[in-house]
Formats: structure tokens, sequence, C-alpha cells
């Protein structure tokens, strides 16, 4: 992706301490973003089974140009409306032993 970066992006985080403090981090003003044109976006499957993956291209490496984010939602009133915690888990590697093959 060339040129200005037009993404939106929402994220919170909750971390939460074994002294049963939690600290949250936010997407705010205070984030800053930088175009990275080696990251080839949008980058096809094969077929469906396939994870996703990212493609990097070394050759089109440059230095990064950050800028500060800017705020064009409020949280609640985004294109993302209606937010709540997912309800299927996110994948896992989980080992298992071989029944058959």
């Amino acid at each position: 992706m060339m040129g200005a970066f037009t993404g939106i992006g929402l994220a919170q985080l909750d971390v939460n301490s074994p002294d049963g403090k939690t600290q949250t981090v936010i997407t705010d003003e205070s984030w800053e973003a930088a175009v990275l044109p080696a990251l080839i976006p949008n980058t096809p499957k094969a077929c469906i089974q396939m994870e996703p993956y990212e493609w990097y291209d070394a050759r089109l490496e440059s230095p990064l140009k950050f800028k500060r984010a800017v705020v064009r939602f409020a949280a609640a009133a985004g294109p993302w409306k209606d937010l709540h915690p997912r309800d299927v888990g996110l994948l896992t590697r989980q080992s298992f032993a071989f029944k058959t093959f």
C-alpha cells in the first residue's frame, strides 16, 4: 500500500496482574502509525484451508515515517457498531498423539 495510511483500527487490551490490578491499553490519538510498503496487503490464499499469512518483500523496505494517529470515530460510533467479546476461541496449537495416519 503506497501513499497515506487509511486504515481504521480499534483495540482494547486488559492486562490482569497477579496482584489483581488491571491495566487497560487502548488505541487513541497517542498512538503512532506508519505505512509499511514492504508488507503486501490482502495476500491471497491458494485454498480456503490455508491459514492466514503475510507477505513481506524486503526489496521494498524503506525507513518508516511515523505519524500521530487520528481519532475518526468514538469507540461506540464507528463502523464496528455493536461490539461484543468474541464467543469463539482463538486458534491454538495443541499437540496430540497420532491414533492413525
